[in-house]
């Protein structure tokens, strides 16, 4: 498992390929264990996810409400 420090760097990192992507960036990489992936503006959705990801490992994602029911 990978330390909250490490975890940190990672979300960081993930944010500032996300904001060169929507800068205009056409292609940003981002490393994970190890791991190299290239994100395109077309792959944009994926590292929403992995961001998404990350958030909810470090307990930072938004918890969902239940759905209101009305009559």
């Amino acid at each position: 498992m990978t330390d909250k420090a490490q975890l940190e760097a990672y979300l960081a990192e993930a944010e500032a390929a996300r904001h060169q992507l929507i800068m205009g960036e056409k292609s940003v990489s981002v490393e994970y264990e190890g791991h190299k992936t290239t994100f395109q503006a077309t792959s944009q959705a994926k590292l929403e996810a992995y961001i998404q990801k990350l958030k909810a490992q470090l307990g930072l994602a938004p918890r969902r409400r239940a759905p209101r029911v009305t009559f």
